[in-house]
């Protein structure tokens, strides 16, 4: 899965580019992708964001500028820099320095902060704080990718989703934004309960949006806008996280599990499996 990084300008001391260290995603639609470089004597970064990074530096100096914000600080191991979004930004240290960074979808992590229902959720954007756990997380994720994933697909998976969940609860709060354009919590608590209560049946945008008194099309709008996801996308999600439980404890057919999470027959939920983990069931189940 690519995910729109924006424009980034990276260079070591001599004015090229770092060495390239790690670099990729295990297969499927995970929502993050890892790099990690090498700058040797001298590094210079300055980014204009669409996606979510969360940086990770060897211990050095470092000088950092974002949105009328400067902050020079020494970078222990466990420090982090998070940079949302939208946010143009500089780092600058005098020595050399190995930098890992995890690159991350923003409608990925709008979903995990609907699921704990922290909507209309925006990443506060840090030049330096301090989450020991996320990076121990990272540097999981980091070995992964530099041994080839010997652990398999779903361990990415998983500690993607570890990520992501810890991400959401230290580094995350919600928007102060006009009622009347998005969801509350309530309405969208009361969406999730219907899909859930009702993934062997179809499910159509017309039926969601009765239950919050809208149209179609403004329900799709102001859902969109609060979840980071169109309704379809939001439903797919919760079908495929509820078979994938279910494919993990590996005591139910395929067939029924395709059935009770409302995809077609077992190919087609096999289709979408392979699509968003990278793997087969078959695989899944081990």
């Amino acid at each position: 899965m690519m995910i729109d990084l924006g424009t980034i300008d990276a260079a070591q001391a001599d004015g090229s580019p770092p060495s390239q260290l790690i670099s990729g995603a295990s297969p499927g639609e995970s929502g993050v992708t890892i790099s990690r470089v090498y700058y040797q004597r001298s590094a210079h970064f300055k980014a204009s964001l669409r996606a979510h990074i969360v940086c990770f530096s060897s211990p050095c100096r470092i000088h950092c500028r974002a949105a009328g914000e400067a902050v020079t600080h020494d970078a222990p191991p466990g420090s982090i820099a998070v940079l949302p979004a939208g946010l143009d930004c500089t780092a600058d240290t005098e020595r050399d320095v190995e930098s890992t960074y995890l690159i991350i979808d923003p409608a990925r992590l709008s979903l995990v902060a609907a699921e704990d229902s922290l909507l209309k959720a925006e990443l506060t954007g840090r030049l330096y704080s301090w989450d020991p756990s996320l990076a121990a997380l990272a540097r999981s994720l980091a070995e992964e990718a530099r041994t080839g994933f010997p652990q398999g697909v779903v361990f990415w998976h998983e500690t993607v989703g570890q990520f992501l969940a810890g991400l959401v609860a230290r580094h995350m709060c919600g928007a102060k934004v006009d009622a009347g354009g998005v969801l509350d919590a309530y309405s969208l608590s009361r969406i999730r309960a219907h899909i859930m209560a009702h993934l062997d049946e179809p499910l159509d945008v017309a039926t969601l949006a009765a239950m919050c008194g809208r149209s179609q099309y403004h329900f799709s709008r102001i859902f969109t806008r609060t979840v980071g996801v169109s309704p379809y996308r939001y439903v797919l999600h919760l079908r495929l996280k509820h078979a994938f439980d279910l494919i993990r404890n590996g005591s139910i057919p395929l067939a029924e599990i395709a059935y009770s999470a409302g995809f077609a027959d077992q190919s087609h939920l096999t289709r979408w499996i392979r699509r968003a983990y990278g793997v087969t069931p078959a695989t899944v189940s081990r």
